[in-house]
């Protein structure tokens, strides 16, 4: 008789502690779907702060840049220089305001190696709910940067969902790099987890751009990564340039012309897959903030072989005022095998752009991309999103000289350039009347 008792009161201890350990996971589902729902709910509260934003913005930068064209129509060079000045210290300003709150941020693309940051995940979920059998693959010991916060959040997820539909299954995960894109193989033995729970999964991975691929016993997450050790490198020196700025065109080809490289431009994302289709280039230089498709996508493309199998893996390089806190992460993850910010001199893009080219040397006697070329422009931004009714969005940059404007004889009609730019910006800082 007591042995019997003694079964009865283990069953039933048995089946608390699995009770216990579902309201558990449960928690954890219930847990990251929240997380999801508010993250969806502060994209939403950052598309109506930016159109308050754009207000405040073009109010601190309007001023100066009314002041900096008066002043060159009377030819009042000395109030143009500080009219500049003062344009850039409230742009940098206005970065430094961006990056101290990007601080406050948590998650997203970080440096880690893979096999580390996968093992501390795997680690919490034992403490949950039992063990989870980890493979490495040597690959995966490399530091890689990656979308952290979503490769936590759909890799717990799923083995909650798993351990929910059977919680005696044994689950296992394997990790390995390909390519350029980070593979964890989660596997159980038991029941497939419910649909909710890996849609909740799947969104995840989607929001990084990666793929969720159901399988027999599980699913595979995979997550593109930037490997630094790995580098691209360009067959030839001819650049295309794609930016859909006239005036940028100009400065930037006038840059890659000094350093002896061939420069073809297109004005967005679909003229530059059509110019890769067509012909072989060495390296791309890919604005991000264009009309009817944006460099970012335009990269994706690239990479996927729209452009062709030939141009799948030619190097691009942003050339962007993109300067907010996780652009730059966001660049690589997208595909980018540089990240140049403006405002960026003429040295400083030759030698980005030299970094994936055939060595060559110049013909004044240096060698391609160091810094005995005259720093003759510096572009400094500004690239303002209007956000109007439509949510149509442009993008402009403004350029002016680090040198003096105003010697025309020396340098390809410099003012006309000058004055181009900041009345294109002004224009932009109209109110939208549509």
């Amino acid at each position: 008789m007591g042995e019997q008792l003694g079964r009865v009161i283990e069953r039933k201890r048995a089946r608390e502690d699995a009770e216990r350990h579902r309201t558990e996971l449960e928690g954890t589902v219930r847990e990251r779907t929240s997380d999801l729902l508010k993250a969806h709910d502060r994209a939403e509260a950052l598309a109506r702060a930016r159109s308050a934003l754009f207000n405040t913005v073009t109010h601190e930068l309007a001023t100066p840049l009314h002041n900096a064209l008066a002043a060159l129509d009377n030819g009042d060079t000395t109030t143009v220089r500080s009219q500049l000045g003062l344009l850039k210290d409230r742009v940098d300003a206005l970065l430094n305001v961006a990056a101290e709150n990007g601080q406050e941020d948590v998650g997203g693309p970080q440096m880690c190696v893979l096999a580390d940051a996968v093992h501390q995940i795997c680690t919490a979920q034992e403490s949950l709910g039992g063990p989870v059998a980890l493979a490495v693959d040597p690959t995966a010991a490399e530091e890689v940067l990656i979308d952290t916060g979503r490769l936590r959040s759909a890799l717990d997820t799923v083995i909650a969902g798993m351990r929910l539909a059977d919680p005696s299954a044994a689950i296992s995960v394997r990790v390995h790099l390909a390519g350029r894109e980070a593979v964890l193989e989660v596997r159980s033995s038991g029941h497939a987890a419910d649909p909710s729970t890996m849609e909740v999964a799947s969104r995840a991975i989607s929001e990084a751009h990666g793929r969720f691929i159901e399988s027999n016993g599980g699913v595979d997450l995979v997550l593109p990564v930037s490997r630094p050790r790995l580098r691209r490198q360009g067959t030839n020196r001819r650049i295309l340039l794609v930016d859909d700025t006239k005036v940028t065109q100009q400065l930037a080809s006038m840059m890659l012309a000094g350093g002896g490289l061939e420069v073809d431009l297109a004005g967005d994302g679909i003229e530059a897959l059509e110019r890769l289709r067509e012909t072989q280039y060495g390296a791309v230089l890919m604005d991000i903030r264009m009309p009817r498709l944006d460099g970012l996508t335009a990269t994706q493309q690239v990479r996927a072989g729209e452009a062709g199998p030939s141009s799948a893996d030619i190097p691009i390089i942003a050339m962007t005022a993109e300067a907010a806190p996780g652009a730059a992460e966001a660049g690589l993850l997208a595909g980018f095998d540089a990240y140049l910010t403006k405002p960026f001199t003429k040295d400083s893009l030759l030698t980005v752009v030299g970094r994936f080219l055939p060595a060559r040397r110049r013909a004044f006697g240096g060698p391609f991309g160091t810094t005995t070329s005259r720093p003759d422009v510096i572009l400094l931004l500004t690239t303002p999103r209007i956000s109007n009714a439509s949510a149509a969005a442009e993008r402009h940059v403004v350029a002016h000289l680090r040198l003096d404007p105003f010697r025309l004889s020396e340098h390809f009609e410099q003012e006309a350039l000058v004055r181009r730019g900041l009345q294109l910006l002004t224009q932009l800082l109209q109110p939208d009347r549509s």
